[in-house]
């Protein structure tokens, strides 16, 4: 270089995938120069998560068809428990590590088009390519059209997802329940989105399914039951016995003073 020149330096740095975390580069030593101080790069990626949205299934973007996966066509994850192309099948999701996984899923639904039918659009997660029973979102009906009272709904769902082997990959399916009528037109209101959590062995969890009341598997009685549950996780500080009292759910915490 000669005297007065001027020259841009710069360098790239590709920090361990830990997070969260501070780093420390530096400092520059250049000929005999060397910076006062070293830099500093905080790490706050996202920890254990995966947050995944899209408007559209594979089919396309009316959701009155048979079954079609979601297309999640924006994602940010944890690299080192999700793996996901928005490019290339981007409606799997490969979960990485073995374990339990909170899933919840959000599918907001409008009809733009004139009729008066009603329409039924619902959700099933899928792990692997089967239906996962607690994976089911049945709540988005629709009774018309555009301009009709009720013309926007949701199907919603969310579960503990248990014994997930490394590299299992879930979908969330969407299909009409209703019968198909090409003049039906639902489509995604806003975004629909999933989120993914791993939960750890150290985390205090429980998790329960029902398919019935204390009383009967008809929940359609004009006197009220409590709900019968069969625990799927159950960690320390919670105390639930299916056989002896299976609607009574109790958690113990204490700390240190």
């Amino acid at each position: 270089m000669s005297e007065g020149e001027e020259r841009t330096l710069s360098y790239n740095f590709d920090a361990p995938d830990i997070s969260p975390y501070m780093y420390l580069l530096g400092p520059l030593d250049m000929d005999g120069f060397a910076e006062i101080r070293q830099w500093q790069i905080a790490s706050d990626a996202l920890n254990n998560i995966g947050w995944f949205t899209g408007t559209r299934t594979v089919a396309g973007s009316s959701l009155n068809t048979a079954p079609s996966p979601m297309q999640w066509s924006t994602s940010s994850v944890d690299n080192f428990y999700y793996t996901h192309s928005t490019s290339t099948d981007s409606q799997r999701v490969t979960l990485r590590q073995s374990g339990d996984y909170l899933v919840s899923v959000n599918l907001p639904q409008q009809r733009s088009d004139i009729n008066v039918s009603r329409t039924r659009a619902s959700i099933e997660v899928r792990k692997n390519g089967v239906v996962v029973p607690q994976g089911l979102g049945r709540s988005g009906v629709i009774t018309g059209g555009n301009g009709a009272v009720h013309s926007e709904s949701s199907s919603n769902v969310s579960f503990l997802l248990t014994e997930v082997t490394a590299n299992d990959y879930i979908e969330v399916f969407v299909e009409n329940l209703t019968t198909i009528d090409a003049g039906d037109v639902i489509n995604v209101s806003g975004l629909a989105s999933m989120y993914v959590e791993y939960l750890s062995a150290g985390r205090a969890i429980f998790a329960a399914t029902t398919t019935r009341t204390v009383n009967s598997t008809n929940l359609n009685q004009l006197v009220a039951y409590d709900l019968e549950w069969t625990e799927t996780r159950q960690d320390s500080g919670f105390v639930h016995s299916a056989p002896i009292n299976s609607c009574s759910i109790k958690y113990f915490w204490t700390s240190e003073a």
